[in-house]
C-alpha cells in the first residue's frame, strides 16, 4: 500500500513539475514571438501547441522513469544490498565456525592430555567422540569403564566437566548443569554409579572435598592436568 502511495506521489509530482516547465516555456516563447512582432493570437496558439507537445513529452519521460527505470534501479539496489548482507553473514558464520573449532580443539587437547595416563588409546577416542557429540548437541555418549578412574575423585570429574562444558556449551547456549551431568553419568557410568544427577548438577563447581583438578575460567587457557597418581611424561 505504501509502495503504491509513493508511486502515486511521484507521478503527481512529475506531472506538476512538467506542467510548471510547460507554463514557463509558454510564457517565455509567447514573449519572444510578441517581441518579433507576431500577433497575440498567433503567438498564443503557437506557444500553446509547442508547450502541449513539450508537456506530453515530459509526462511520457516521467512515466517511463517512474514505472520502468526507477523500479529497475530499486531492484538492482535491493539486490546489491542483499548480496552485501549475505556476504557479511557468510563472513560472520565463517568467523563463528573458526572460533568454535578452536574452542572444541582446545577442549579435546585438554581432555586427552589430562587422561593420557589414565585411559587407553581406545578410551581416549571414545572420550573425544563424546566431546564432539556434546558440541553438536547430540546426547549420545559411549561409556568408559576403566579401573584407573577409581583413583580420581568425583570432584576431579566434576571440575573437568565444568572446564570443557563452560566453553563448549556457550557456543550453542546449552545448559551446563543438566547437560554436563548427563555427559558424566553416561561417559563414566561405573565410576559415578553412586552419584545421582542432581548431585552432579549442584556440585560441578564445588570445592568442598578432595580434588586435584582445578576450575579454569573460560577466559583462561586450558592446560592438560597432571593427576597425582598418573603424572604426565
Amino acid at each position: 500500500m505504501l509502495k503504491n502511495l509513493s508511486k502515486h506521489v511521484l507521478q503527481s509530482m512529475a506531472i506538476l513539475i512538467a506542467s510548471l516547465i510547460a507554463i514557463v516555456f509558454v510564457f517565455s516563447h509567447y514573449c519572444e514571438l510578441r517581441i518579433e512582432g507576431v500577433g497575440a493570437t498567433d503567438a498564443a496558439l503557437t506557444s500553446a501547441f509547442i508547450s502541449l507537445c513539450l508537456l506530453l513529452i515530459l509526462i511520457i519521460i516521467a512515466a517511463v522513469f517512474i514505472n520502468i527505470i526507477l523500479p529497475e534501479c530499486s531492484c538492482i539496489f535491493h539486490g546489491l544490498l542483499l548480496m552485501r548482507h549475505k556476504s557479511q553473514e557468510q563472513k560472520l558464520n565463517a568467523q563463528e565456525e573458526s572460533m568454535a573449532e578452536t574452542i572444541v580443539t582446545e577442549c579435546i587437547q585438554y581432555s586427552t592430555g589430562s587422561f593420557l595416563r589414565v585411559l587407553s588409546e581406545e578410551e581416549l577416542e571414545i572420550l573425544v567422540g563424546n566431546i564432539e557429540n556434546l558440541y553438536l548437541g547430540k546426547p549420545v555418549y559411549k561409556p568408559i569403564y576403566n579401573e584407573n578412574l577409581n583413583q580420581l575423585t568425583s570432584l576431579d570429574l566434576f571440575h573437568f566437566a565444568w572446564n570443557i562444558g563452560k566453553r563448549i556449551l556457550r557456543l550453542r547456549n546449552g545448559l551446563i548443569g543438566p547437560e554436563m551431568a548427563d555427559f558424566l553419568k553416561k561417559t563414566f557410568p561405573k565410576r559415578l554409579k553412586s552419584v545421582d544427577m542432581q548431585t552432579i548438577r549442584s556440585k560441578l563447581t564445588s570445592e568442598d572435598g578432595k580434588f586435584s583438578v582445578g576450575l579454569i575460567k573460560p577466559e583462561e587457557p586450558l592446560s592438560p592436568h597432571a593427576f597425582p597418581n598418573f603424572p604426565l611424561a
